[in-house]
């Protein structure tokens, strides 16, 4: 049997796939962490240290508040994040559950930010990737029935992947030069570091057993992590060149996996999230050909 198709609708089918899988990917994952997320124990927590914050501060009256805050809304909270991101994942209703599914996780997000002040910064990066999807064309396959719709040109594809790496990217700059501007040239003398992670630690049944701990009390291994805390800030201040150098991010992705794989043992903190989130740091190139330009001949396969 022979096929013909012309080499332009081939690019087109990957980039929409490919954006598809990238669909999945985030959307599946917010599904399994709220399921895993006990989001209804937060309603035990005073209410006096709750600031509402971004969203919450259109509330209409604080009765709204309460009710997003207590056991029943926050169970109906947590079971609209796990219905919308299944569903998006799964292309069932993909634009209008995308979008449900990212205004409920941003609700999630700044109810964790109002209780004092807490954010768990290693969501952040899904977080910004599944708005990006939320108003991208990712429903272009991997749908059930999708609609005939006229195909987007290049960028739209392209778009939402440079996009959430900028998100992500500038996030790092932010939290490094923060860092750079409260601890200056000190940062390579700073003990704070050895502080956090001896804080972590102390929660532990036999702090002193713990690698952490045994870590900061080697004078070596503890020089070198002052020496590793200076160097992984200059590479979260230089996050954004990831945008304009393809090897400069293949070394920012290896030096992240290594420093959070660090600190999951030295302080254990998860930070699964994040690194799953890392998938966008591949050169968009493979997730979304650009299209062949002009007139090619039809590709023939047998």
């Amino acid at each position: 049997m022979w096929i013909s198709a012309d080499r332009r609708l081939i690019h087109a089918d990957a980039s929409a796939t490919s954006l598809a899988l990238l669909r999945v990917w985030v959307f599946g994952l917010w599904a399994v962490f709220a399921w895993r997320d006990p989001l209804h124990l937060l309603a035990e927590l005073p209410a006096e240290i709750f600031l509402p914050l971004g969203v919450l501060r259109l509330a209409p009256s604080q009765e709204v508040i309460d009710l997003f805050l207590s056991p029943a809304g926050l169970r109906a909270l947590k079971a609209a994040v796990v219905i919308f991101s299944a569903a998006a994942a799964a292309g069932v209703l993909t634009r209008v559950t995308a979008v449900l599914a990212a205004l409920a996780l941003i609700v999630w997000q700044t109810i964790n930010r109002g209780f004092a002040g807490y954010v768990n910064h290693a969501e952040i990066p899904l977080l910004l990737a599944a708005i990006v999807l939320a108003v991208s064309p990712c429903d272009r396959a991997l749908t059930i029935r999708p609609r005939p719709r006229r195909e987007p040109g290049p960028a739209a594809y392209q778009f939402p992947l440079v996009a959430i790496l900028a998100l992500i990217c500038t996030t790092y700059l932010f939290i490094g030069s923060y860092r750079v501007a409260h601890g200056g040239v000190a940062l390579l003398r700073s003990e704070a570091l050895s502080e956090w992670i001896l804080s972590w630690n102390l929660r532990e049944p036999d702090p002193a057993a713990t690698l952490g701990v045994r870590w900061i009390a080697n004078p070596g291994t503890e020089l070198a992590g002052r020496v590793g805390f200076g160097m992984l800030t200059l590479l979260e201040v230089t996050a954004p060149l990831c945008l304009l150098s393809a090897r400069y991010r293949a070394f920012f992705l290896v030096a992240m996996l290594l420093a959070h794989s660090g600190i999951l043992l030295l302080m254990r903190i998860d930070f699964t999230a994040q690194v799953l989130s890392y998938l966008v740091f591949i050169d968009s190139r493979h997730w979304s050909p650009v299209p062949v330009r002009g007139t090619d001949p039809p590709i023939v396969r047998a």
